[in-house]
């Protein structure tokens, strides 16, 4: 198994490593790729992570107090319980492909041109969040909260189960497919026939 009893680490590869409910704090990982690790209850407090990539990797509970994500990719992933409003904002720059998010908390985050594609997106708060140009191709948005999120631009094409109102979120622009994007009317208190 794989300690991480250093501090930096470069272009490393780091598979099936179990690290649950470990302290990695204020460690740093450049160009790495993680395979079916398990971060579950990990504490990432001011960890830096830049052009890294996560594969099949399971984050639930995970602490990300001032984590940086630069150019970070996970793709097949679980993340579930974490708070991402507490990340470190300068240079973010985080992307999901095919991942379980659920109870995650994306609160005031700039999120633009972000890519959160063929996700489940469960029961997650956009509040805040600034989305413009964010792609949510295919991914499914049960119970998930948007609020005063900027989502012009945004790609919601092939999208299900997502409760934007336009009232109070900014949709300008964005791209919805039928007949999900009925629910966008649900709003205006309106009936169909």
């Amino acid at each position: 198994m794989t300690t991480f009893s250093d501090t930096v680490f470069e272009d490393e590869k780091f598979k099936q490593v179990n690290a649950s409910s470990l302290q990695l704090v204020g460690k740093e990982f450049f160009g790495c790729d993680f395979n079916s690790c398990n971060f579950s209850n990990t504490d990432f407090t001011s960890t830096v992570f830049e052009d890294c990539s996560f594969n099949n990797c399971n984050f639930s509970l995970s602490k990300v107090l001032n984590t940086s994500f630069r150019i970070v990719e996970f793709t097949g992933c679980k993340l579930a319980g974490i708070e991402f409003c507490q990340v470190n904002i300068f240079s973010l720059d985080m992307k999901f492909y095919k991942c379980l998010i659920q109870t995650c908390s994306f609160y005031e985050l700039a999120l633009k041109g972000s890519c959160l594609k063929e996700c489940q997106i469960f029961e997650s708060d956009f509040i805040r969040t600034n989305l413009q140009k964010t792609s949510f191709e295919n991914s499914d948005l049960k119970q998930s909260k948007f609020q005063e999120a900027n989502l012009e631009k945004a790609n919601l094409s092939g999208a299900k189960n997502y409760q934007i109102n336009p009232l109070i979120n900014k949709v300008a622009g964005a791209k919805f497919s039928l007949p999900e994007a009925v629910s966008l009317l649900n709003a205006f208190n309106i009936k169909l026939d």
